[in-house]
């Protein structure tokens, strides 16, 4: 008998399901959760912006010889 995969829950910038994000008017959202900052805007006008999504992705750093030192 197979074992069945859990599907992980998808992670959304949605006030319902995080209670990080919340909804400032005018289609924007802000989230709590940021490594580096407060606050980062995760939706303008109701269209993602770079932040989208940040805890759900994978931050590497560059490694010692992708680095160009001048």
């Amino acid at each position: 008998m197979k074992r069945k995969k859990k599907r992980a829950k998808p992670k959304l910038c949605d006030p319902a399901i995080c209670s990080h994000c919340t909804y400032i008017g005018d289609g924007d959202f802000i989230c709590d959760n940021h490594p580096d900052e407060a606050v980062v805007m995760v939706l303008s006008d109701w269209e993602p912006t770079e932040h989208f999504l940040h805890c759900a992705q994978t931050i590497t750093a560059p490694k010692g010889s992708e680095v160009a030192s001048q």
